[in-house]
């Protein structure tokens, strides 16, 4: 992009810092005029994933998790390995000083310590009260830029906690980096080693590193996890036996080729237990699918077996409700049964006598059943048809449904639904219907649904 001017400058670094959350105008100016202000371009650049840039930080900078959990970490491991750059004195008067030096250091250093202690009984380290841990991150990384420039390795922008997440997370090394202001060894291996190019490089596809300040609450909690408490050091922490464990120390001042050297070192004798946790890490995973599957065919399986169960009990409730239907049907038959076997005890029981044969009002009727069978029964011409019901009505073979006819001439003489219709009411005599000496009558049966399902 050329041709840019001022304004727009302005107004692509201001949306750059909105992007990105950082906050130094210049330092976003900078990045910009690097990448010839094509604003993607420096976000991809600057903010990739490769760049190690955590997109909870920018998130969450504003308000930063201050009791944040922080994964457990192994030290003083026992294959732990601490380096140490070469300072082996070269003469023998070299020696001799070096030797006739230690218990001065010695004094000197358990002097210090004791006055430090002594103080900080009185006057509270601030640093252990942890208020901004982006922010420390932050400040170091915006620190280290504005002193050293940008050419360093790709620190990461997350708090120490999510340093360690993210090192368990991608199985890769972690470094932690530990500086201090005003030493003057940490200066010179920034200046040295991290701003060299060759070793940056050999980092950033190496390792992952953190970097903080021990003068801030989050390099110092660092620092007191780790137990260290030399600078500038370099702390190797990796997943081993399914803990982060520190591995490897690297403390004091090096060249970067010395340092390098330790690294690979470092990387060689552990490598194999990150493709371990990469391999185990494999192996649940296709575990955790396999179960899925398994559990998957087993609610499938479940569900059809299920559903099995509920047809058949659907089928055995259906059938069940067939026999009691049936059962209901044949109770009320049998109790219909029996109401007309008392009704025809009734009603034979209340017959007219029959009157005897030489009677002259004797009227001899004779009744064809359905079923071929006849009937033979003498009246008197002053009985009413409903005498003849009776009659039929108090037979065992009747049904309780019928028509009486006279074929000659054909006459309906009487039609019985199945109503108890037992009094003389307004029924017409025998004589007046036609009957006066012998007859024969035919016994009609009526069936209807009630009859179908009596026979069923």
């Amino acid at each position: 992009m050329t041709d840019v001017s001022e304004e727009e400058k302005t107004e692509l670094v201001i949306q750059f810092q909105q992007l990105t959350g950082i906050d130094s105008f210049d330092r976003c100016h900078t990045i910009l005029s690097n990448h010839n202000w094509n604003i993607q371009t420096a976000f991809d650049n600057i903010f990739s994933e490769d760049n190690n840039l955590d997109p909870a930080f920018i998130a969450q900078e504003q308000s930063p998790l201050v009791n944040e959990r922080i994964l457990p970490l192994v030290v003083n491991f026992p294959s732990e390995r601490i380096f140490y750059p070469p300072e082996i004195p070269t003469s023998w008067s070299s020696w001799l000083r070096w030797i006739a030096a230690i218990p001065f250091r010695f004094t000197l250093t358990t002097f210090w310590q004791i006055i430090r202690f002594t103080y900080r009984i009185f006057v509270p380290d601030p640093r252990y009260q942890i208020t901004d841990p982006y922010g420390d991150v932050r400040n170091f990384i915006d620190n280290f830029e504005n002193r050293y420039g940008y050419l360093h390795p790709n620190f990461l922008r997350m708090t120490y906690a999510q340093g360690l997440q993210k090192a368990k997370k991608d199985y890769q090394f972690l470094i932690i980096y530990l500086a201090e202001n005003n030493n003057e060894n940490c200066e010179e291996f920034n200046r040295n080693c991290l701003c060299n190019p060759d070793f940056s490089s050999f980092l950033n596809n190496q390792f992952l590193l953190w970097a903080c300040n021990i003068d801030t609450p989050e390099g110092f909690r660092a620092s007191n996890i780790l137990h260290e408490y030399s600078y500038p050091s370099f702390t190797v922490v990796l997943l081993r036996e399914h803990k982060m464990t520190v591995v490897a120390r690297l403390r004091g001042l090096y060249n970067p080729s010395d340092l390098q050297k330790h690294l690979n070192l470092v990387v060689r004798a552990n490598k194999m237990h990150l493709e371990m946790a990469k391999l185990n890490e494999q192996e649940r995973i296709n575990n955790q699918i396999l179960r899925d599957q398994q559990d998957a065919a087993y609610s499938m399986s479940l569900k059809a077996d299920q559903e099995k169960l509920k047809k058949k009990k659907e089928e055995e409730d259906r059938l069940l409700q067939i026999e009691v239907e049936k059962a209901a049907r044949l109770q009320r038959q049998i109790e219909m049964k029996n109401d007309r076997k008392h009704r025809k005890i009734s009603i034979r029981e209340a017959l007219p006598e029959e009157p005897d044969d030489l009677d002259s009002n004797a009227v001899k009727l004779i009744f064809k059943l359905p079923s071929g069978q006849r009937l033979e029964r003498r009246f008197l011409a002053s009985d009413n048809i409903n005498h003849i019901k009776n009659y039929i009505l108090s037979r065992e073979e009747i049904p309780h449904k019928f028509e009486i006819i006279q074929p000659y001439p054909r006459n309906k003489l009487l039609t019985y639904l199945g109503d108890d219709l037992s009094d003389d009411g307004d029924f017409p005599t025998l004589r007046s219907s036609g009957l006066t000496k012998t007859e024969t009558l035919f016994v009609q049966h009526l069936t209807d649904s009630e009859d179908e399902e009596e026979l069923s």
